[in-house]
């Protein structure tokens, strides 16, 4: 029962994550015109990482949403258009890349300090 009273970190950060996720696949839902089926809703959420995700891949996957939130902000912005054609790699510039699961050392990425603060409050 004390657990439960005062509280459990990775419980917390467990539904941080759940809301994170759910936002994600509802922005995705949200983008549709209308009803969507259930084989729809499992592709929306099979594109953010499950609960049962490691470290790594939430890391990264959230990196990579703070990155472009941050490309399309700047766009707003500035005002700046990018042809609808054009490869990602072009139109998102300096994105992070995908974990594959593991740590490869190189963490690398063009976010703000805000967004790296909240990714790494302790600052590691």
């Amino acid at each position: 029962l004390k657990g439960k009273s005062v509280g459990n970190e990775d419980e917390a950060k467990r539904l941080l994550l759940q809301e994170v996720r759910l936002d994600s696949v509802m922005e995705r839902v949200a983008q549709t015109k209308g009803a969507i089926s259930n084989k729809e809703m499992e592709l929306f959420a099979s594109q953010a990482p499950t609960l049962n995700s490691n470290d790594v891949v939430w890391v990264s996957w959230i990196k990579r949403q703070l990155a472009m939130q941050e490309i399309v902000l700047q766009r707003l912005q500035t005002g700046t258009q990018v042809d609808p054609n054009a490869p990602i790699e072009e139109t998102m510039p300096n994105l992070p890349p995908i974990a594959s699961g593991t740590s490869s050392g190189n963490n690398s990425t063009s976010l703000s300090p805000e967004a790296e603060s909240f990714l790494n409050p302790d600052g590691n």
